[in-house]
């Protein structure tokens, strides 16, 4: 069964500073799948865990990738690769996906819309935050989840972390839902702490050193109408604020996964009756909220954790010319022009010639000028 499953697909492996990136390429038949799918649906969504499967999926290997399942970044072995192929071929739907997912995960609930979050709990519970498309997102193309991964794949992690930076100092962010300030802003006003925990460091921009990273965060969480209360957090959990990764109600977490770093942290504290006695995690990343919640579990800690994939229907629809396009202008403007996606669609159909590698060369060329000067 495996031997013919595997058959249709192809894997490409390559290194990267981070992971080994596998590049799926759908070759077969829609009914040669089908045929072969039911039994080894079950066994499918156990695999699901702790191993990466791609950075990027190419639009056009799957047109019409489901919304729910782009970010599989914990996909393992050969049922991962399994999966991933049916679900591009809308064969294993992204609901059937994710409660299958949740079932594996007993301590991990999956939620597409913030509103799904529970918000009463007992007293002196603790709500941590991811920020990166859990609090905030791009409004555009341009900046998003799929964006990153596909900037580094199609340049460096070098030029990845310049055009990244020069995007969050130069794009304004917005919030993930329309409904994610007031979601955080009513849990402050029940009383509990809520603060952020992210993978971004405070001195650090992924790999480059860089000035100032907490004061840009805490100026893009403004910007999408999400504030932390430090000083309030400092006065509930002295202990654990006194890290130096601690800045602003935000842990700028300084080693991955971020279930290590709650380790590192809790292992520092004087005493388990300065740890919260409750904690709820909330983060796109499923490898990130199972790391978590592996940690808490170790801790005797109470805790409910959620994988919250909202931004994976935007990463779906992903086309590189229209960020391209979009990042061409905000570069050559410095920051002063942004377009939308419905702008960039149309002057990807007034400019057919030109495919998005021109426009992501014409940025490249560009910043190596500068450089040199």
């Amino acid at each position: 069964m495996f031997c013919l499953l595997f058959y249709s697909i192809y894997l490409q492996q390559h290194k990267s500073t981070k992971q080994n990136i596998i590049t799926l390429k759908i070759t077969s038949s829609y009914q040669f799948i089908k045929s072969s799918v039911s039994s080894v649906i079950a066994s499918t969504a156990q695999s699901i865990k702790n191993h990466s499967l791609f950075n990027y999926f190419p639009k056009q290997a799957c047109l019409d990738f489901q919304s729910r399942c782009l970010q599989l970044s914990v996909v393992r072995k050969l049922t991962g690769a399994i999966a991933t192929a049916l679900v591009a071929l809308q064969i294993y739907q992204p609901t059937s996906l994710t409660a299958e997912v949740a079932k594996a995960n007993a301590d991990i609930v999956s939620i597409e819309s913030i509103d799904a979050l529970p918000i009463s709990h007992p007293t002196h519970t603790v709500f941590f935050f991811d920020i990166d498309d859990t609090l905030f997102d791009s409004p555009h193309m341009l900046g998003s989840k799929a964006w990153r991964k596909y900037i580094t794949q199609a340049t460096d992690q070098q030029w990845h972390d310049r055009f990244s930076l020069f995007l969050a100092q130069k794009l304004p962010v917005s919030a993930v839902e329309t409904t994610t300030s007031e979601i955080v802003k009513k849990l402050q006003m029940k009383g509990y702490e809520v603060c952020g925990l992210t993978a971004r460091e405070r001195q650090i921009w992924y790999y480059t050193p860089t000035k100032d990273v907490d004061l840009l965060t805490i100026a893009q969480l403004k910007a999408a109408g999400i504030q932390f209360d430090g000083d309030a957090f400092q006065r509930a959990y002295p202990d654990l604020t006194k890290a130096k990764e601690y800045f602003g109600g935000i842990f700028f977490a300084n080693r991955e996964p971020k279930g290590e770093y709650l380790k590192a942290l809790f292992a520092n504290t004087s005493a388990t009756s300065a740890l919260p006695k409750k904690i709820v995690f909330i983060d796109d990343k499923l490898s990130q909220v199972e790391s978590v919640a592996a940690v808490l579990k170790d801790f005797n800690i109470d805790h409910e954790c959620y994988w919250y994939y909202a931004t994976d229907k935007k990463a779906s629809r992903f086309d590189p010319l229209i960020a391209n396009i979009q990042l061409y202008h905000l570069w050559l403007s410095d920051g002063r022009e942004i377009i939308s996606d419905r702008e960039a669609e149309i002057l990807a159909q007034q400019y057919p010639e030109r495919g998005a590698n021109y426009y992501l060369q014409a940025v490249l060329d560009d910043a190596q000028h500068k450089i040199g000067q």
